[in-house]
Order: structure tokens, then C-alpha cells, then sequence
């Protein structure tokens, strides 16, 4: 379950971007996305929990919070301290499609494993990243 595992970092390295853009958003539209980036980051930290015990059933250890971020391939932050909302919203975009093709990747593995419980969690995490990267991108528009 080794694709599981990337997912859960790159998960984990995603809920901590979003959350750090939402503390550190500048410019006239601070109140704006600084909720909307609170929007996501609730969202994804809410599952982090449910993703390590998906990762425990599966027979396998979760990687702690610390070597999840070590592990995540997400490219290197440049936009979480007072950066303008359209920057943080491109590194985010970017980092999300990143993160639904993990997730592809480990409902894929998940099939092949008859693991039809972790496929049905993926698929909704994928769904939910759809979500996220609809309204990133409207926001880009």
C-alpha cells in the first residue's frame, strides 16, 4: 500500500499549506480568503485522522505527522507568508492536482487489492478534491 501511504502525505503536507495560507493571506481580499482557505483546510484535516486508521487496517503503519511532511513530493512552498491570495491560490491549484492524482493512483491499488472499503474512502476523497479544485480554479478565473 505504498501509493496509500504517498497519498496520506501528500494530504497531510496539503491540509498543512492551506492552513498556513490561511494565516498568512495579505491584500484587499483578506477576509475573503482567508475564510476560504479555512474552508479547505477544515475539510482535509477532518479526514487526516479517518486516512491513518484507513492506513492501519490495511496491516500497515502510518507515518507521523513529521515524516509525512518529510515524505510529501508536493514542490517546495514559496507563497505562505503574506503572499497575495492569486499566488497562494496557483501553489494551491497546482499542489491539489498533485494530490487527486495520488489519490488515483491509491484507489487504483486499492481495486487491485480488493480493499473495496479504502477504494470506497479514495473515491470520496477524490470527489472532495474535485470539489476543492473547482473553486480554486473559479477563484483563479
Amino acid at each position: 500500500m505504498k501509493k496509500l501511504i504517498q497519498s496520506f502525505s501528500l494530504s497531510v503536507d496539503f491540509y498543512q499549506r492551506a492552513h498556513a495560507m490561511h494565516w498568512n493571506v495579505t491584500g484587499i481580499d483578506f477576509p475573503v480568503y482567508h475564510q476560504f482557505f479555512a474552508i479547505i483546510y477544515q475539510e482535509v484535516y477532518a479526514v487526516i485522522d479517518i486516512f491513518a486508521e484507513q492506513i492501519r487496517v490495511t496491516d500497515n503503519f502510518t507515518p507521523s505527522i513529521h515524516q509525512a511532511l518529510l515524505q510529501s513530493t508536493l514542490p517546495e512552498s514559496g507563497n505562505i507568508t503574506g503572499t497575495k491570495a492569486f499566488l497562494m491560490l496557483k501553489e494551491l491549484d497546482i499542489c491539489n492536482e498533485l494530490v487527486i492524482n495520488s489519490l488515483n493512483s491509491a484507489f487504483n491499488e486499492a481495486t487491485l487489492a480488493d480493499e473495496q472499503g479504502l477504494a470506497d474512502f479514495l473515491s470520496a476523497r477524490i470527489d472532495a478534491h474535485k470539489k476543492h479544485g473547482w473553486m480554486i480554479k473559479s477563484c483563479l478565473q
